[in-house]
Order: structure tokens, then C-alpha cells, then sequence
């Protein structure tokens, strides 16, 4: 599940891109989210 979202990674934005939020906003903004 992260080799899909890791072609919109984006670390300069703080986290993954669009992708990631609108598939997993929950989790994504508890791992990420830190």
C-alpha cells in the first residue's frame, strides 16, 4: 500500500500527497501526522 502512495510522496510538504489523504486520511495523518 505504501509503493502506490510513495510515487506522491512529498516530504518538503510534510507527508504524502492527495493520494494518501483521500485513501487514508485517518491514518495517514496518525503515522504522518507526527
Amino acid at each position: 500500500v505504501r509503493d502506490e502512495y510513495r510515487s506522491d510522496f512529498d516530504s518538503g510538504r510534510g507527508g504524502y500527497g492527495k493520494l494518501v489523504q483521500q485513501k487514508v486520511t485517518p491514518i495517514g495523518e496518525g503515522i504522518f501526522g507526527r
